[in-house]
């Protein structure tokens, strides 16, 4: 495990004025039903995040109104002020008033006016001119935008700041991390989603979320312990074979030559509760444990007669119940056990209403699989999701470093 903050901020020449990891940042930060959507957050101190008419412009986002830096006294080399940092709109006297860095010239000059130490050393800020979207907050229209801040006390321009949000994987950041485990716990594949806001355009092979400068890429890659790389596919929109599983795995062998394609197919059963639809697969003909409620649907290949049959954890209990039904070995470590025991939720990919109750019945969909080649039960396998904000570490995957661009 290794923890990467996911928010470095400098001052006086480079030293930190804080980090911290996608954790720490959830516990220090909560929802602002007042604030504007461009960051609809708080500090749990009271400072809200009040935006500038022109970054409101700039961004596309006239939602909330805009909140004037009259009175303040304001760099000329800064030609984008992002907003004010502050409990209220009036705040004038201790507070903070953030900027977008557009070079490293500039920011020498509103160090220079202010009368303050630079922020960063030389390393860190020769990313400001030559790799800005790397440690960038939004990207806007194509445009990074690294935030500069200066500090107020008692009215005086005491401290400035570079606020840096360097990725994990060069432009891409870790959104969740998945694996799954065989064999009493060990690992079987191990992955991520990543993601990296675009300013707007798309990703070619990537799920796209959000719009204008909320859109984001997101892609999935994974290793198996065999060495297989594998690089998912959105197929929504491409190939539409299937309405609730998007992807398609394309694997790469350990001597670096194209793999099969892993294809996926949903279930009937998840198809008619998500979508009153008739099709999908009814795993006629399989070797069904009696014990699984919930099956998800399959795997499988173009070629060869490797088949996974996925299924939805409702408890340990079921787990050790397929384990025994196919003379597998339990799937699960004694760690993963208490987890799976005191908050399965943990491990879930999603959450969804597959019994039909209605809103705030959704189940926590934990997933697992029977691996069989030519019909016979090989793998019985544990899948576990983890979002970055639900635990303080995160997991390094420096395999992945080439694959994405």
């Amino acid at each position: 495990m290794n923890a990467n903050p996911t928010e470095v901020v400098y001052f006086n020449e480079g030293e930190i004025y804080k980090s911290t990891n996608p954790y720490g940042l959830g516990n220090n930060y909560s929802a602002d039903n007042e604030a504007d959507s461009v960051f609809p957050f708080k500090k749990v101190d009271g400072k809200r995040y009040l935006f500038t008419e022109a970054f409101k412009q700039f961004f596309g986002d006239t939602g909330v109104p805009a909140t004037s830096l009259a009175g303040i006294d304001l760099c000329p080399a800064v030609d984008l002020w992002i907003c004010l940092g502050a409990p209220t709109p009036e705040e004038r006297t201790n507070f903070d008033v953030f900027f977008a860095v557009n070079s490293v010239q500039q920011l020498q000059e509103v160090a220079t006016y202010y009368g303050l130490p630079f922020p960063a050393t030389a390393t860190v800020a020769q990313l400001i001119d030559s790799q800005p979207a790397s440690i960038q907050f939004w990207n806007v229209g194509g445009r990074p935008i690294v935030p500069g801040g200066v500090k107020f006390i008692d009215g005086v321009p005491s401290i400035l700041k570079l606020y840096t949000y360097p990725r994990t994987h060069g432009l891409w950041d870790v959104w969740m991390y998945g694996a799954s485990y065989h064999d009493h716990g060990q690992c079987w594949e191990a992955g991520a989603v990543f993601q990296k806001y675009t300013g707007g355009s798309d990703e070619p092979n990537a799920q796209m979320r959000g719009s204008n400068s909320f859109k984001k890429a997101e892609r999935i890659l994974s290793r198996r312990a065999d060495g297989v790389r594998t690089s998912y596919e959105y197929t929504k929109g491409v190939e539409d074979k299937d309405p609730a599983i998007f992807w398609k795995g394309v694997e790469t062998n350990p001597d670096s030559q194209p793999g099969r394609v892993k294809r996926y197919e949903s279930s009937q059963t998840v198809r008619r509760a998500l979508y009153r639809m008739k099709s999908g697969t009814t795993l006629e003909g399989r070797d069904l444990c009696p014990g699984v409620a919930i099956w998800l649907g399959r795997s499988y290949y173009d070629e060869g007669n490797d088949e996974e049959l996925l299924f939805c954890i409702q408890s340990r209990e079921m787990l050790d119940q397929v384990a025994e039904y196919y003379g597998l070995p339990i799937p699960y470590s004694p760690e993963q056990a208490a987890v799976l025991d005191s908050n399965l939720q943990l491990y879930r990919a999603r959450h969804y209403d597959l019994l039909g109750l209605g809103e705030g019945n959704h189940l926590p969909v934990v997933v697992g699989g029977v691996v069989f080649q030519n019909g016979v039960p090989q793998k019985l396998l544990l899948y576990t999701f983890l979002r970055q904000w639900e635990f303080e570490e995160q997991i390094e995957l420096p395999w992945v470093a080439d694959l994405l661009e």
